[in-house]
């Protein structure tokens, strides 16, 4: 319940940009270097993370959708992206549900938005 009351704020607030740099940045004390860092973090982490949810479809497991879209939904939380955050939280619970049949469009949309995020972010990773 408390999970979904903060992401309706979440949404009310940030559902028209991609991420929020200044309350990611806020978040990480300011620090640059950090922000970098973790930029490069979900654009390493978020392709096998997308796999995993995937191959757990194909495998019928439950949990390992489960594991994979949270892991997912946090990384993409460190950047307040709405829509990745809003995608990954609804396929984890569908996957708690064990509704793994509605979970696959549900995918495709996610990998076109966490496509777009790590674009977004590719001007603060590290050179």
């Amino acid at each position: 319940m408390t999970d979904n009351i903060q992401l309706t704020v979440f949404a009310r607030d940030r559902a028209n940009e991609l991420f929020n740099h200044d309350a990611a940045l806020k978040r990480l004390g300011g620090d640059n270097e950090l922000f970098a860092d973790m930029s490069l973090f979900f654009f390493e982490d978020s392709p096998g993370l997308l796999d995993e949810i995937g191959d757990g479809i194909e495998q019928q497991n439950a949990e390992k959708v489960v594991r994979a879209a949270h892991s997912l939904r946090g990384l993409a939380a460190n950047f307040d992206a709405y829509d990745v955050v809003r995608i990954a939280q609804t396929i984890e619970q569908s996957a708690r549900e064990e509704n793994l049949g509605e979970i696959g469009k549900l995918l495709e949309e996610l990998r076109g938005h966490v496509h777009r995020l790590n674009d977004a972010l590719a001007q603060y990773r590290p050179v």
